[in-house]
């Protein structure tokens, strides 16, 4: 945070701010919860730069899993701009371009729901995928016989655009959700859709 403290304070104020020299005293002897007592404020959650449905639809979730709706929110806020993706993007200055893109994490204890929760956010794009899903293997199986098709004419056979070959292109299997995958499988995602796809990991670990 140097380049926002010294947005507001010179150089003479950054020397005079106190400092612990750690060569002197061992480091156990220090009372850390002093030093990091203010490392990171809490702040309310700004819920009411949402929707006035989305509010809703938040607290309501929130009531019926019996969780935060920090945790509702925070997860909604991530997948809204996962969904958005590359489609739109915001300029702070001619020079500098930004996606929406939110990188979110939940970080609670065992048992305090947020499983269930984020499962029940993502539950109507996992449905999207599925359909996707099937949509891609009809495409896929009417490709496949038009190609059969192609292949029984006769090799003299003069093909002409008209006949309906030239436009039969290849289905893409249109991903909107990833979790378990690769880097590598992720390049051929983002070759297809440029727009992007949402990534889900249920474990911190594997995300990073």
């Amino acid at each position: 945070g140097l380049d926002d403290y010294f947005c507001k304070h010179s150089v003479d104020e950054f020397k005079k701010l106190p400092c612990i020299d750690f060569d002197n005293f061992d480091i156990c002897d220090i009372p850390l919860i002093d030093i990091f007592d203010n490392a990171i404020q809490e702040c309310p959650y700004p819920f009411e730069v949402f929707p006035e449905k989305l509010q809703k639809v938040i607290n309501e979730t929130a009531e019926a899993l019996s969780v935060e709706p920090e945790l509702v929110a925070h997860t909604k806020i991530t997948l809204i701009s996962g969904a958005i993706g590359n489609s739109t993007r915001i300029s702070s200055k001619p020079s500098h371009i930004e996606n929406l893109q939110i990188w979110g994490q939940v970080i609670g204890d065992t048992g305090s729901g947020k499983t269930p929760a984020i499962n029940q956010c993502i539950r109507p794009i996992e449905d999207k995928q599925a359909e996707a899903a099937q949509r891609y293997r009809e495409e896929l199986r009417n490709y496949k016989q038009h190609l059969e098709q192609c292949k029984t004419r006769k090799k003299s056979e003069t093909v002409k655009p008209s006949d309906g070959v030239m436009d039969f292109e290849q289905p893409i299997f249109r991903q909107h959700i990833i979790n378990d995958t690769t880097v590598e499988a992720n390049v051929d995602v983002f070759r297809d859709q440029p727009r992007g796809a949402i990534l889900h990991r249920d474990e911190l670990s594997g995300w990073i």
